[in-house]
């Protein structure tokens, strides 16, 4: 039978607490993605760099250097055929949860609302082209990415039409992904940990900003 590649219809926006024992409280954010065949993967790829993937993304910039409220915080796309997952996250103390849960739905929001500046999709694009090339020396990387590439139908890209296609990131088309991806009523949210119900605050801080830290 032929790989139903169809994108999955989106969700009402939820929230869901596990209570669990332990000195941390893990909270994550996430929405509904474009799928690993989609010629979208390079702009959400560029916005997930932007959020949470270096130490000069947002999240690590506010949530962990200015406010010293995370263990740990960033983003990640979690590709399928049809759809994506695309998120992010912090580990906090118990009784800073609150407040990062909060701040962590801000950045969302603001993301979705404000956009990227230049200068985010310039550097994000130049980070993305570095693992590319990096990438290339791994032979078990190139291998994960040939295998995904046929996985998903399409063929596989020579390193130059990476580049390009990289290049063609361009800010406006990150801003629209931020607000397809963070759409409030689409959006869902999670945490772990000893305490309170923390992933209804980030929901509810990343769609109306009534608990902005």
């Amino acid at each position: 039978a032929p790989i139903d590649r169809s994108a999955p219809a989106a969700t009402p926006a939820s929230a869901v607490h596990q209570e669990l024992p332990g000195e941390q409280v893990h909270v994550q954010l996430a929405g509904l993605g474009p799928g690993r065949e989609s010629d979208d993967r390079f702009t959400v790829a560029a916005l997930s760099t932007i959020l949470g993937e270096s130490t000069s993304s947002r999240l690590f910039t506010e949530l962990r250097e200015n406010r010293g409220l995370a263990y740990d915080t960033g983003s990640y796309t979690a590709p399928a055929l049809g759809a994506s997952e695309v998120g992010v996250y912090i580990s906090t103390g118990i009784d800073s949860a609150p407040e990062a849960a909060a701040l962590l739905g801000s950045e969302v929001r603001s993301f979705r609302a404000d956009g990227p500046t230049d200068e985010e999709v310039e550097l994000a694009k130049r980070q993305l082209k570095a693992r590319v090339m990096l990438a290339r020396e791994n032979m078990s990387e190139r291998a994960a990415s040939l295998g995904s590439a046929l996985l998903a139908g399409r063929r596989p890209l020579p390193v130059e039409e990476v580049i390009e296609r990289i290049e063609s990131v361009t800010t406006e088309s990150v801003w629209e992904m931020a607000s397809t991806v963070f759409e409030p009523a689409t959006l869902h949210a999670g945490s772990a940990g000893p305490g309170s119900d923390v992933a209804a605050a980030a929901l509810e801080s990343a769609g109306s900003g009534s608990l902005n830290a």
